[in-house]
């Protein structure tokens, strides 16, 4: 079950890398960022702020069950993701 966590958390920074970067791109009305119908700004906005609640709720349960390490490794593996994503995009599409 640890490992499903550690899991998630990851791809929650993935995620929310996306949706920051649609975020910026979409403030200046969207013209830079339309790979879907879903680029503008108010919906990558709600999702961002959903994905916040939800892993509030999820560090809160980790917190209730006395999982703090558990809940350490799941926010530096999403602060990791987050910031590694970029770099992990360019090194597939260079090995391509």
């Amino acid at each position: 079950m640890s490992f499903m966590f550690i899991a998630l958390s990851a791809a929650v920074g993935v995620g929310m890398w996306f949706l920051v970067i649609g975020i910026i791109f979409s403030i200046g009305g969207g013209s830079l960022f339309t790979v879907t119908h879903y680029d503008s700004l108010l919906f990558n906005t709600i999702l961002f702020l959903l994905c916040i609640v939800v892993y509030l709720f999820f560090a809160h349960h980790l917190l209730q069950k006395k999982l703090q390490l558990l809940l350490l490794i799941c926010f530096a593996t999403t602060f990791l993701s987050f910031f590694l994503t970029p770099w992990l995009m360019d090194l597939t599409s260079s090995l391509k």
